[in-house]
């Protein structure tokens, strides 16, 4: 809206401000001599003045009289807006919906702008086809689209806007499918981008300029179908700009958040005054620019900005090198592309590239400086003059090729995939709210497709179950001999458990998760059965933090598999004051297992395991793409052979069908944790002097066809006899009770927890809860003597973590029997060794000589980067000056004039010098048709002249003209240790070229106390890993035959981005290719008697003073909250003398209920209802909460059902009789 001219001379000038204000003014008459159309005459239509003559005019409406707030400035009928409704439906059946342009509304522009004449709109549409061309970097020249990108980053573009030249050929030309030829379309279109508001072109609206602040005097309001009216928002005064807002307006929604100064570039032409926002995204950063009205210094307002002190100085770090990229781009395209006082591109495009660059250079360093410690951290402003000399212009772009993170973001999306937002032709089966998060599923109506989101975030459909399950459980168990025993972490849904059931010795397979309503919800869709019956599965439900503290001593060291399906939040909790989440999921694993975590965790991986791996798997439904990271301890995934562990899959190939058997690998790493400071872990011994965090677990369970007598006076004598076998010691013991005064329920207390029966003889059934606070090395043992007691056919268990107890009997006893144990740790056996320069040559010619077998051409151009001309020994020009394959070797000397410290004052301009002319060189030597195939940078090569290489390399049109697109990169370093830079240099060009396959090796090579560091890159292999293992192997052959002492080992592999998937057709299976019959059988044959609630308070974190009640309080807010309810209870007993706190039972017609009181500061509610409906259960927590004057609040709760038929589900949840019965069709994602 806002339109620059540009003109030579003053007679251009004079001219075009009359025609314009001609235009303008017939445009406002117009708009008057509508009936319904209004302009207030207190406005004019005049140039807006500047603070300095200049030839670049633009125009504003400005206020002649005093306008009041709330007065009419214009309106506009509805018949005179412009749409995007057709006469002809068709046209827009082709458009692609995903498109921002509203192609209608384009296309009818365009229609009346070659029917002007005739057109009822006749002076708007010459107002618009008035307007100059080329404003919007869309519409600029070709040339100048590809400077402004490279400005931007191209390929690895940090900073914003996105798609800032892409409206008229992707949005206008292909998802409109316009004419790319028809001149009056394309100006249309972006008459459109500029000026629509949605799909609506309002004439006279788009005349009022953009600012924000307190320049934004406006107010706007649609009347669909009646017309478009502008009211001041406050008085205006005479001789002020009228303005709008293109993001910050009343009405601009989603646009005030992240639609800032680089958008309005992107879609207006200019750059905003103050004040402005940029949301700089991959920085983590979003600020506001305003000047203060008093001092006009800068002010910076953060609206988004790093978490902690880590975060912060990673997003100093990643600014600071933008920073340095933008100096270097401008310095290269004012020497370029400025010849003879002309740019090589329209000059309006070359003046607007580098006022958006400025304000790019500021916003980085207002952020900068905001975010600096103190003023050593702090960047100069405005060092630019107007010439763009060396000195100003350029300033120090060189990297200095230290160590830096690997900030790439790896998430980035794979594929155009609408349903990963949108899901259409789903439809909502139920939608719920759980104690810990929100709830829903959906189904497709074609094929019966059922999908599960937690929280909006979408966890997994049927269609791609194989793609993620079966790599998780089964990939990672192809480097295992024997799978025994398996633990998952987050498989909620028992999808894993499926999966780990199918190995033919498994022994054990243990689930930790924590909303058990998510296991009850999934089988009632998805049929997966969590086999509460199998004696070999352990459901834990409950807070990880916790439940990994109670795992029996046995459990740490002993799992072949540790499946991890965990935020990286909850990765992060801790444990133990040493260990966090993940932490102690690794100790878990046997030193030959492997642990697998989804998603991105290869850092993490390597700071915990000596081997890991990551892999990625392409063309994943609904979410693109994949990745998983794995870890162990013993088993080297590169180096290992793959077994076949004969499991049935629906996707995942076996063995003996992979390409290779690194199909998949992306990453690898072999670690050293003495070096990454990981070998004190979990060192301190434990010398607990006061009892710490306290918990406990409850055993549920559910044993049918009960074959003795289940009588109350048998149960509690089988209940005491087991517990005595296991030396518990009684609270009380229950008198003898006459024959007839049955109740159904049975507690019997130890000093170390309870047991609760409840009973129902007819059914032949018996529910066992079993508590324990105490002796945890004994409560799997306590269980099963229970359960062989009571002779049960069928047996369904699962745990619940509860409460604990202070001052439990055997609590001291218990810290060595349970929690983690640091029995493995990763291998701390590596040897300090002083640092050697390495000085086997004859290795080290080997491996430059082999290394070119990685090259795809057999008729190589080589170039060998090398030291000083007459002063160093190049030996990678002697090695393949021998090479066969090796046509021609170019060799660049270092430069003779670069310093050899920081310190010579003419630093930089001799490496500006030595960079210039060693571009030149090449190109000379290359002749313009030939390109490098493989590259040493010569161990003799200096620092400096590694930072000119770096340069050039960095800047993508020279990559392209003297690299070959299969290329192999190759240097090494004598003293890894200390000079790092030669592996810095390599992974500098890997995040240059970014997108796969681009692939960093690092090879080790020992010789006794000596060590070698040998880089590579390797540039479009896709079979890297395979030939790095078939290097490795040769290398070591050949050495050994020539007597060298030193062996090669490869030590990591490191890919890069993932390309985007534009043939995007992934496989989806069927719900039915998963048997459902089993899932069917058990699911009619539940038979619920009940509802079972765990419901733990805390005291209230919200209330500063809120104190634990003693146990005379507890009980009256229990006897209180049951009279409220109208429950009358019939039995009531309170049991001391187990720790510091206490158990109450009380016993009533409807239900029961066992209080725990850990004596401290937490209590549990096991409540039991005959009726299972949850409304009741809230209401007694509810009232419990109340009672205790709010200072009792729910922390953690579990709900599950009692009854027959290894029962899962509530009444409420077995009326669902699959998807041909559900009825209802509403839209799982409002598009």
């Amino acid at each position: 809206m806002l339109c620059t001219f540009s003109f030579k001379t003053t007679c251009e000038l004079k001219t075009a401000i009359y025609w314009t204000i001609l235009f303008e003014r017939k445009l406002t008459e117009w708009l008057n001599s509508l009936p319904g159309g209004y302009f207030n005459p207190k406005q004019e239509i005049r140039p807006v003045p500047t603070e300095n003559e200049s030839d670049e005019v633009f125009y504003g409406v400005f206020a002649k009289e005093p306008i009041s707030k709330g007065e009419l400035l214009n309106q506009v009928p509805w018949d005179y807006i412009l749409n995007d409704e057709e006469d002809d439906p068709s046209l827009a059946e082709q458009d692609e919906s995903d498109g921002s342009l509203r192609c209608g509304t384009a296309r009818n522009l365009a229609y009346e702008m070659r029917n002007v004449e005739q057109s009822k709109f006749g002076p708007y549409i010459r107002y618009l086809l008035n307007q100059p061309k080329g404003v919007l970097p869309s519409a600029w020249s070709k040339k100048g689209k590809d400077m402004l990108q490279e400005m931007l980053g191209g390929a690895a573009q940090k900073i914003p806007p996105l798609e800032a030249t892409t409206w008229l050929d992707d949005d206008w030309i292909q998802s409109c499918h316009a004419d790319p030829s028809d001149d009056i379309g394309a100006h249309a279109a972006m008459q459109v981008v500029s000026r629509a508001d949605d799909d609506l072109l309002i004439p006279v609206y788009d005349m009022y300029n953009h600012r924000n602040g307190k320049w934004y005097n406006t107010h706007m309001k649609l009347n669909r179908g009646v017309n478009h009216v502008v009211t001041a928002r406050r008085d205006i005064e005479p001789g002020e700009q009228i303005h709008n807002s293109y993001n910050m307006c009343d009405e601009c929604g989603g646009r005030r958040n992240s639609y800032g100064t680089p958008e309005i570039f992107r879609d207006y032409g200019f750059v905003e005054d103050f004040p402005q926002r940029w949301d700089l995204d991959d920085f983590d950063v979003m600020i506001d620019l305003s000047k203060d009205e008093e001092t006009s210094d800068t002010l910076v307002a953060f609206q988004n900005k790093p978490k902690d002190g880590k975060d912060t100085e990673a997003a100093k770090r990643m600014l600071r090198k933008e920073l340095k990229r933008l100096y270097k781009v401008r310095h290269l395209l004012w020497e370029n592309e400025w010849n003879n006082g002309e740019p090589t591109i329209p000059m309006n495009e070359w003046e607007s590239l580098w006022e958006y660059h400025q304000a790019v250079v500021d916003a980085i360093s207002y952020a900068l400086n905001a975010l600096a410690n103190d003023e050593t951290e702090k960047v100069p402003m405005n060092t630019i003059d107007a010439t763009c000399s060396v000195e100003s212009c350029a300033g120090d772009y060189f990297d200095v090729l230290d160590d830096e993170p690997d900030e790439i973001k790896y998430n980035k999306q794979t594929c155009h995939n609408r349903e990963i937002m949108y899901f259409p032709g789903y439809y909502a089966l139920e939608n719920l709210k759980t104690h810990y998060q929100v709830l829903n599923f959906a189904f497709r109506e074609t094929d019966g497709d059922l999908c599960l989101d937690l929280e909006d975030t979408l966890q997994i459909c049927s269609c791609y179950r194989p793609h993620y399950h079966e790599y998780s459980a089964h990939f990672a168990a192809r480097f295992v001999n024997d799978v025994r025993r398996i633990i998952f972490i987050g498989g909620g849904d028992s999808m894993l458990l499926h999966e780990s059931l199918k190995y033919p010795n498994l022994e054990k397979v243990v689930g930790l998760e924590l909303d058990q309503t998510v296991t009850r919800k999934t089988f009632k869709y998805f049929r997966t059965q969590p086999h509460f019956d199998d004696e070999r599965v352990e459901w834990w439900f409950g807070d990880a933090t916790k439940s990994l503290l109670l795992l029996p001593k046995d459990y740490w060291a002993s799992f072949d598999l540790v499946l991890v399906d965990l935020s990286e939040t909850v990765m992060a909790f801790s444990v133990t004051e040493d260990l966090d989440v993940f932490d102690a999921l690794a100790l878990l694993l046997k030193p030959d297992g492997v642990m697998v975590k989804n998603e991105l965790y290869m850092d993490e991986m390597s700071e915990t395991f000596d081997h890991t791996l990551q892999i990625f798997l392409a063309n994943n439904p609904k979410i693109c793409s994949q990745t998983m990271a794995f870890g162990s301890n013993g088993v080297d995934f590169f180096h290992q052979p793959v077994m076949n562990q004969d499991v049935e899959t629906l996707l995942l190939p076996s063995v003996e069908d992979l390409k290779d058997r690194f199909e998949y690998f992306h990453d690898y790493r072999r670690n050293n944790a003495k070096d990454d400071g990981k070998c004190d872990v979990g060192k301190k011994e434990k010398k607990e002097k006061e009892q710490g965090r306290s918990a406990g677990i409850l055993h549920v369970v559910d044993a049918e066809n009960v074959t003795v007598a289940l009588d109350s006076s048998s149960l509690e004598k089988l209940i005491l006899a087991a517990a005595k076998e296991e030396g518990f010691t009684p609270v009380s013991v229950p008198l003898e009770r006459p024959k007839g005064t049955e109740t159904g329920v049975v507690i019997v207390v130890f000093q170390e927890g309870y047991v609760l029966a409840r009973t129902w003889g007819e059914h032949k059934y018996c529910a066992l809860d079993i508590g324990m606070w105490g002796a945890f090395v004994k409560e799997s043992s306590f269980q099963k003597n229970l359960v062989n007691s009571l002779q049960a056919k069928t047996v369904s268990a699962f745990r619940v973590i509860v409460g604990g107890m202070y001052g439990s009997s055997t609590w001291r006893d218990d810290i060595d029997t349970i929690g983690p144990q640091i029995v493995q740790r990763p291998s701390c056996d590596f040897p300090e060794k002083p640092e050697i320069a390495f000085s086997d040559t004859v290795a080290i010619r080997m491996l430059v000589d082999e290394t070119t077998n990685l090259a795809a051409s057999k008729d190589m151009v080589a170039a060998v980067i090398c030291g000083v001309k007459g002063q160093d020994e190049c030996v990678g020009v002697d090695v393949l000056e021998k090479n066969a394959r090796v046509s021609k070797v170019v060799t660049i000397w270092t430069c003779p004039n670069l310093p050899l410290d920081d310190e010579d004052p003419d630093r930089l301009v001799k490496m500006f010098e030595c960079e210039k002319a060693t571009v030149s060189f090449l190109k000379e030597a290359l002749g313009g048709s030939e390109t490098f195939d493989y590259v040493v940078l010569d161990g003799s090569t200096p620092l400096f002249m590694g930072q000119v290489m770096n340069s050039i390399l960095s800047v993508p049109k020279h990559r392209d003209s003297i690299l070959h697109e299969f290329n192999i990169f190759v240097t090494w370093s004598s003293k890894p240790k200390t000079e790092k830079w030669q592996r810095n240099f390599l992974e500098r060009y890997r995040k240059d070229i970014l997108y796969d396959p681009i692939t960093r090796a690092e090879l080790k090579v020992e010789k006794g106390d000596e060590t070698l560091e040998f880089g590579l890159v390797s540039s479009g292999d896709l079979a890297i890993f395979h030939n790095l293992h078939t290097l490795e192997k040769k290398l070591n052959k050949r050495l050994d035959r020539a007597g060298s002492p030193s062996k090669v080992e490869v030590v990591k592999i490191q890919g890069g981005l993932h390309q985007f998937n534009h043939d995007y057709n992934p496989r989806e299976f069927p719900h039915s290719d998963y048997d459902q019959a089993p899932g069917d059988k058990q699911y009619a044959e539940q038979q619920p008697l009940g509802r079972e609630a765990i419901i733990q308070f805390e005291l209230n974190s919200a209330k500063t003073d809120a104190v634990m009640p003693d146990l005379g309080g507890i009980k009256t807010i229990l006897e209180e909250t049951l009279l409220t309810s109208k429950y009358e209870v019939k039995r009531s007993e309170t049991y001391t003398g187990i720790g510091e706190g206490a158990l109450m039972v009380s016993e009533f017609k409807e239900g029961s209920v066992v209080l725990v009181w850990d004596g401290r500061h937490h209590v549990d509610l096991n409540l039991f209802l005959f009726d299972d409906r949850k409304e009741l259960a809230d209401d007694i927590a509810s009232k419990f909460s109340h009672l205790s004057q709010e200072t009792l609040q729910v922390g953690l709760r579990d709900d599950f059902p009692r009854g027959l038929g290894r029962v899962v589900n509530f009444h409420e949840d077995l009326v669902y009789q699959g998807l041909e019965t559900f009825t209802e069709r509403r839209p799982y994602v409002e598009d």
